[in-house]
């Protein structure tokens, strides 16, 4: 850096002009380059300037032979290197915080700045600290200081003004937009610096006039119309010229001053208008890109409303179609105007008001299309419309799909049958009316159809369904119901009712046509039906209540054998009260230990001895609902197997107990649920049980009703077969009463017989009974099993029994069901209830 001060100050002392005793430079070129160099690298080249500066101004006073002077010139020298350092580095500091941290000649701002501050305030510190250091070491006099101070301060002022901005136009980034072509700017450049310069040769520099006059409008014209470093070369290059002549011509004072203003006109007018165009320049390219990216933006969003699936159309206020893109032609039909009713109902909007309706247009083909369509007024500013949009969204896919999707909700896949919510949407809409008709639920539940998907597959009884909803359809009036509730659940709900006599003739032919078999592949499938019928409305009727009525007595028909139907009454709703208060009972004791044991002695009636303990139970806090009945309703409600393990863990307890203590018990015999012996693992859990409990397989009798030989035969028969071999005995309770054969009961290894109560009850009043039960004995005895009366009552039946030779009786003759404090005096002490004579 201190190597280019020196060699431009050489370079500008070449265009020195002789004036008077000495020369003087018009144009100081190390003040612009430093200038500009500055501004472009920042402040740290400072050590340059410096060194440069000082160098330079004390070469030209140093004599080596005499030592005082050298020390006065480096002196000097020192202190015009600290006025150049502080002149280069203030103006460009004031510049970038005051005029364009960006360091651009843009805008009146950053001209004044530029010019008052970096080129005329911050170059009066280098004059003052460069006079100054030559007067105060002797190197000039006091006469001789203030013009060389002016002149020092002009030469550093107009160097600033006219190279900087040249350096810096040519190191700025080029700005293509509205720049003329280079090869054009080059000639418009040369040719105002040649006007420039011929202006120099023809007018004196005594009167500038209209010459004057002239370059400015030159340089104005060329600051406008050319990017700023052209201007900036066509002045310095004018300037350059005119320094040339003045060289060369002149010779006085005047002649240096009148050039020096010359300088400093032209580059304040170039700083000032080119710093003026730029901003003009700068915001054209801003509003073009403004403009642009508007159009862009235009664009994009018409192409976005040309490609939108929606329809998008634009109305005048007389209905007639401006605009409508291609999905409005498509939707609407080229050139489609709104109907009359429609643009009246459009003419009704405010500005900015919009309207959403359904409407059915007709296609080109005559096909009908639903649209949301939805319409805004576009005001006009003065308080009407001037245009109206209409965006319209065909939804004919969504309806088809919704009534697709609300017939899939309301109906059955399989049979194309009403579902239950299809159902119950039907009762409220029956029930809804302002005089609701009478009506009638009939609901049906198609028996053994387990049996035939277990036996025959899934598809044997789909095909059953199918021909069930077909025949139930061919039954019912025009207007009436038919629905799949699922499963085998169906019903049919029949509307305007006049007698019940009629439904029940309704009930009696779907009984009929359901008892018909179905044909499936070589197969006649039979299942028929039992049907619950609920009348309505009720007071107060709902959709759930006439179908929990309806179930109601289907659960009647059901108990009572199935194959039927019932209606129903107060009786049934007041029987499943009961029914579910009973559970509800059964749930709470099993919760909270609330079973009570009771065991009733079984006597050997040959001798007297104390052959076996039935355990019977009740609910404690239902201690007079019998255990029947109980046991029923924990089937019904799926709670028997918690009920049996509870009732055999409790038994069991209580048989442990009493050994502990010492007292001996016979076999005891607990009750037990199909349910519980058809359950897949029973015979595994109940030997587990006992194991647990330390005891053997003899200490128990299992007493199963006949019903519990029934159903899955082969499992019921493994799990009898391993209790026996773990030495459970096994006894058919109710004898008599139920379904098995005697086939069954010869293949399975049972332990005894018990004759039914009500057989033995009336064996002193008919032969017939006593016949039974004599002959029930005897085939017992063939199998070699032995034979328990139950419900033995009085005496006379207590001999008859002993007659037949039955094994062994129990009932309140030979005592009641015990407590525990009975059990354990029954237990001290095992004597025959009966006289010896009895035995």
């Amino acid at each position: 850096m201190a190597v280019v001060y020196v060699l431009t100050a050489r370079l500008s002392q070449l265009f020195a002009v002789s004036v008077g005793p000495g020369n003087v430079t018009p144009v100081w070129l190390p003040s612009g380059l430093l200038l500009a160099w500055a501004l472009r690298r920042g402040p740290w080249i400072w050590p340059g300037v410096f060194l440069g500066a000082g160098f330079g101004n004390a070469w030209t006073y140093f004599d080596a032979s005499h030592w005082a002077v050298a020390a006065r010139a480096l002196a000097a020298g020192g202190m015009n290197g600290l006025g150049d350092t502080l002149s280069i580095v203030g103006g460009a500091w004031l510049f970038i915080r005051f005029g364009d941290r960006h360091v651009r000649l843009v805008g009146p701002r950053a001209a004044r700045v530029f010019i008052v501050g970096s080129c005329v305030g911050a170059t009066l510190l280098s004059a003052l600290f460069g006079v100054g250091g030559l007067w105060a070491f002797g190197f000039t006099t006091a006469a001789d200081a203030q013009l060389l101070l002016s002149t020092w301060w002009v030469g550093d002022g107009v160097g600033a003004l006219l190279i900087a901005p040249f350096i810096l136009a040519w190191t700025a980034p080029r700005q293509v937009a509205l720049a003329p072509h280079t090869g054009e700017a080059w000639a418009m450049t040369m040719a105002g610096a040649a006007v420039l310069v011929g202006e120099g040769f023809v007018v004196e520099f005594r009167e500038l006039g209209g010459a004057g006059l002239l370059m400015l409008l030159v340089t104005f014209w060329a600051a406008v119309r050319l990017p700023a470093r052209y201007t900036f070369t066509g002045v310095l290059a004018a300037v350059a010229g005119n320094i040339l002549i003045t060289a060369s011509q002149a010779t006085d004072e005047r002649a240096m001053v009148r050039l020096q203003i010359f300088m400093g006109v032209l580059g304040v007018t170039a700083v000032g208008v080119t710093s003026l165009a730029n901003l003009v320049r700068r915001l054209n390219r801003q509003l073009v890109a403004r403009l642009e990216a508007g159009d862009a933006e235009l664009a994009l969003r018409g192409a976005a409303i040309e490609a939108a699936a929606s329809a998008i159309a634009v109305v005048d206020p007389d209905g007639a179609l401006r605009w409508g893109n291609p999905a409005w032609q498509s939707l609407a039909g080229e050139g489609r105007s709104p109907a009359p009713d429609e643009l009246a109902d459009w003419r009704r909007l405010r500005p900015g008001e919009q309207r959403e309706a359904m409407v059915v247009h007709r296609r080109a083909d005559g096909d009908a299309v639903t649209v949301e369509q939805t319409v805004t007024a576009l005001g006009d500013g003065a308080g009407g419309v001037r245009a109206f949009v209409v965006v319209e969204e065909d939804v004919s896919p969504f309806l088809a799909n919704e009534a697709r999707l609300s017939h899939l909700a309301h109906h059955d896949p399989l049979t194309g049958l009403l579902n239950r919510a299809g159902l119950l949407a039907a009762i409220e809409g029956a029930l809804g009316g302002r005089a609701p008709a009478h009506l009638a639920l009939l609901l049906l539940d198609l028996d053994r159809f387990k049996d035939i998907n277990d036996a025959l597959g899934h598809a044997a009884g789909d095909a059953v369904l199918m021909a069930v909803a077909h025949r139930l359809q061919a039954l019912v009036r025009e207007g009436d119901g038919v629905a799949r509730l699922g499963g085998d659940e169906f019903a049919v709900l029949q509307r305007d009712v006049d007698v019940p006599e009629d439904v029940g003739g309704l009930a009696r032919r779907i009984l009929v046509a359901l008892a018909e078999p179905v044909s499936w592949r070589g197969h006649q499938i039979r299942c028929g039906a039992s049907v619950g019928v609920a009348l309505g409305p009720d007071a107060r009727e709902s959709p759930l209540s006439l179908l929990e009525r309806a179930d109601v007595a289907l659960y009647d028909v059901k108990e009572r054998g199935r194959g039927d139907f019932a209606f129903h009454d107060d009786r049934m709703t007041q029987a499943v009260r009961a029914r579910l208060a009973l559970v509800t009972e059964i749930e709470a004791a099993l919760a909270n230990d609330g079973l009570t044991l009771r065991w009733q002695p079984q006597w050997r009636l040959a001798d007297g001895v104390l052959v076996g303990l039935e355990v019977l139970f009740e609910l404690t806090a239902a201690p007079h609902t019998p255990m029947a009945h109980v046991m029923k309703a924990a089937e019904r409600a799926g709670l028997m197997p918690q009920l049996g393990e509870a009732l055999m863990e409790a038994a069991l307890g209580v048989l442990v107990a009493h050994r502990a203590a010492g007292r001996a018990m016979p076999r005891i015999g607990v009750n037990v649920s199909p349910v519980e012996v058809r359950a897949a693992g029973y015979a595994h859990r109940l030997l587990d049980r006992l194991a647990r409990h330390n005891l053997k397989g003899r200490v128990l009798t299992l007493e199963l009703t006949e019903s519990a030989l029934l159903g899955d035969v082969p499992q019921v028969v493994g799990a009898i077969s391993a209790l026996h071999a773990a030495g459970v005995a096994l006894a058919i309770d109710d004898f008599g009463t139920g379904h098995s054969s005697l086939a069954m009961v010869g293949e399975l290894p049972m332990h005894q017989i018990k004759i039914d109560r009500r057989f033995v009850g009336r064996m002193a009043d008919t032969p017939e009974s006593e016949a039974i039960v004599r002959a029930a004995v005897r085939m017992a005895h063939a199998l070699g099993l032995q034979t328990v009366a139950e419900g033995v009552e009085t005496l006379a039946q207590l001999k008859r029994l002993k007659a037949v030779g039955c094994d062994a009786g129990q009932g309140t003759l030979l005592g009641r069901p015990l407590d525990e404090a009975g059990l354990l005096r029954l237990l001290e002490r095992p004597e025959w209830p009966m006289g010896a004579s009895d035995l």
